[in-house]
């Protein structure tokens, strides 16, 4: 018996962290980042379209527009649509405006308020349907996301290929401040990137859409009926026959800073996020719980197995374990020197932590308790609104109301 739970032990870790090791090594294979290419005078840029829903005044937010506004691209026009006349965004917005007076900056108040999907996802909905008919490409980003000058002609180059649906970059936690909570979003967001790189899950905060993509009444049902728009949307780009683009210059660094309360919800939100609306979802959900499962078992194992069995259980699995731990790893701080070594002299990126690597086993303890809280979630508080989740993925919104950040938040992430 003792023996068939040590062989079962052994291939959840194969299976598992030898998955993760995977992961890990194909994003790799992605960097070190390339230089943005230079365009020839003649290429012709399609108009777009950049969409930047707000609700409240992220910590980033003025360098935000400050990115968006100082893109090299030739026909673009920047559409916010604020969740209230009095939000705390707005003196943000002024001053950007003030700041850049040639951009075309559209701004609108949000008052499609479905009841039925996020927020957001009712922003996004009324700023497409106001867009021009000319508009070809549809852009949008994040307010916790600085875009280098380069960001749109990056995002919209892969179009030059017809069977691209959708083109993306991830997002990579770097925070200035090494908490407990920012250490571990640090080290599973760079797991999840990894994931979301080798099973196509787009991130919305960095994503771009043929226009007529997201004009389609099939997406803007599904916007309409789910609560997150960026995950939702994969089936309906793969049922017209095209794909997503995730472009390795695009990796976006986010230097906010979260508390270990806020870390954990925002952790079981994303993994609720995919397990109700993306097809990769099994093979997400089964490499997190082996994960887990596995680093469970082995300790297990160890104290628990007899003296003939103590070469296995004192040497082969821990040692399996580790060296896939480290096979994971080490590809992934890899990517964190890159994007180190590559970030603008105008805003550096914080560079490696020793802090990092006793934190895994806590990384590894908290995305466990996330995935538990993700498959029974019901409801979800996303900036002061509560929805509550059908069993389909259906959402219904239960309250409303303008947006109030905390005291003293500083660079705090607005979860």
């Amino acid at each position: 018996m003792l023996v068939a739970a040590v062989v079962i032990t052994g291939l959840v870790i194969l299976a598992s962290w030898g998955q993760m090791a995977w992961y890990s090594l194909r994003i790799a294979s992605w960097y070190p980042l390339q230089e943005p290419l230079a365009d020839a005078a003649s290429r012709r840029w399609p108009r777009a379209a950049v969409l930047l829903p707000l609700r409240g005044a992220d910590p980033l937010l003025i360098e935000c527009l400050r990115g968006i506004c100082r893109q090299d691209y030739p026909n673009l026009e920047l559409r916010l649509v604020l969740d209230d006349v009095n939000d705390e965004a707005w003196n943000a917005v002024r001053q950007a405006m003030a700041e850049f007076p040639a951009v075309t900056v559209h701004t609108e108040v949000l008052t499609e308020r479905l009841e039925t999907c996020s927020l957001k996802s009712s922003a996004l909905l009324q700023a497409v349907r106001g867009l021009p008919a000319d508009v070809e490409i549809v852009a949008v980003i994040d307010a916790d996301v600085i875009a280098p000058v380069w960001w749109l002609r990056e995002l919209v180059r892969p179009f030059d290929d017809p069977q691209v649906g959708m083109s993306g970059g991830l997002r990579w936690f770097l925070p200035e401040r090494s908490n407990c909570g920012s250490t571990i979003r640090r080290i599973w967001g760079a797991a999840a990137s990894a994931q979301m790189y080798s099973l196509d899950i787009p991130w919305g905060g960095t994503l771009a859409y043929r226009a007529e993509l997201v004009r389609d009444p099939v997406l803007q049902r599904r916007w309409s009926e789910t609560f997150v728009e960026d995950v939702s949307i994969a089936e309906c780009c793969a049922a017209r026959g095209q794909r997503l683009q995730l472009v390795p210059r695009l990796s976006m660094v986010n230097t906010e800073t979260v508390s270990l309360g806020a870390c954990y919800r925002f952790m079981r939100r994303q993994i609720f996020s995919v397990r109700m609306y993306h097809p990769a979802w099994r093979r997400v959900m089964l490499t997190c719980v082996g994960l887990v499962v596995s680093c469970c078992l082995t300790a297990l194992m160890k104290s628990v197995a007899s003296s003939e069995l103590s070469l296995w259980t004192t040497w082969v699995l821990p040692g399996l374990l580790l060296s896939l731990m480290v096979l994971t790893t080490v590809p992934l701080l890899y990517l964190e020197h890159c994007l180190h070594t590559g970030a603008s002299k105008d805003r550096p990126v914080p560079g490696l932590s020793i802090m990092q690597l006793p934190m895994i086993p806590a990384t590894i303890a908290v995305y466990g308790m996330a995935l538990l809280g993700a498959a029974n979630l019901r409801q979800i508080d996303w900036r002061g609104i509560r929805y509550q989740i059908g069993r389909g993925g259906g959402v219904r919104r239960l309250n409303d109301g303008p947006y109030r950040s905390a005291p003293d938040s500083g660079v705090a992430s607005l979860l």
